[in-house]
């Protein structure tokens, strides 16, 4: 079967949910590719973020954020509809394999990388989900037959074979890689120390060579990674938490954008922080674009795509 998780189809509103995630991802890989993004007039800044813009310009030099004051780049789905190659990392998990179908579905041309982790640690920890979930090769195969796509799928360890990944970007060439492939339970990354240090190798160790193996391919390629919103922790943060950057006064008057502090409350979520930090330096230094998305829980059953296959 193509779904992932049914749970004797519980609903809608988990549906929508699920659907909401995959839209969003599919509209920001899709649209943010080669041609000038549409624009729109952002709100009025605040004083600090007007100063700052005043002296230093919209550019991203590791202080201020690459957006202008005066406008925000929204996505430019309307203007660029070519179809794209894109990566799916982590791609026969939860979210990756609904992902990846609905790209795939969308027209563009998918290569799922995955290094089957989630599959393991079911294994280790003695469980299994509640519906059964076919291999990869049977889900991209059963996807192929029906519709008349192709998806593929490659068996890599992002964490552990650099020079394998980056041959197959050399070679594929892909527009934008969507970053799903990290160890994605808390619970999981607490259990004990060997939890924790794979936890840490595993997900910083495959976001770096991700972005180092962008750099030393010499590729433009759009990186769109998803995080959590539990890098913020569970309490509250004093304020609204805005897109990107945010505008601060530092001791002695010193005004200077920076990321939102993070407050993370386990070890994957200090991972998903640790991303943050690599992306924003990626982007300081080699003008790699990075879209970081930080959203709640996901849950659902399926999606049009995976309910094609019951």
């Amino acid at each position: 079967s193509l779904i992932y998780q049914r749970l004797h189809r519980r609903s809608m509103a988990r549906v929508t949910v699920r659907v909401g995630l995959v839209a969003c991802l599919v509209a920001v890989v899709a649209g943010w590719g080669s041609q000038p993004a549409l624009r729109r007039q952002a709100p009025r800044a605040s004083r600090v973020a007007r100063s700052v813009a005043a002296r230093v310009g919209p550019r991203m030099d590791g202080k201020y954020s690459p957006a202008a004051t005066s406008e925000i780049p929204v996505s430019s789905a309307v203007s660029d509809t070519r179809p794209k190659k894109v990566l799916v990392l982590g791609g026969d998990g939860f979210c990756g394999w609904p992902t990846s179908l609905h790209l795939s579905d969308a027209g563009h041309e998918v290569i799922i990388v995955d290094n089957l982790s989630r599959r393991n640690i079911d294994i280790e920890l003695g469980v299994s989900s509640l519906t059964p979930i076919a291999t990869p090769q049977v889900r991209v195969e059963t996807w192929n037959q029906m519709t008349g796509k192709e998806i593929r799928f490659i068996n890599l360890d992002l964490a552990a074979d650099y020079d394998l990944f980056l041959q197959l970007i050399k070679q594929e060439k892909p527009d934008s890689i969507v970053h799903f492939a990290e160890q994605r339970a808390a619970p999981y990354s607490m259990k004990s120390s060997r939890h924790k240090r794979y936890t840490i190798n595993n997900n910083v160790g495959a976001t770096h060579n991700v972005l180092a193996a962008i750099v030393e391919s010499g590729l433009d390629i759009h990186l769109v990674h998803l995080g959590t919103m539990g890098v913020y922790g569970y309490g509250n943060s004093g304020g609204e938490i805005p897109e990107g950057y945010i505008d601060v006064v530092l001791p002695g008057g010193r005004e200077k954008r920076i990321l939102h502090p993070a407050y993370p409350g386990s070890i994957y979520h200090t991972t998903k922080c640790l991303d943050a930090l690599l992306f924003q330096f990626y982007v300081q230094n080699d003008q790699v674009r990075v879209t970081d998305l930080h959203q709640g829980i996901v849950w659902g059953t399926n999606t049009p795509q995976t309910a094609r296959d019951e």
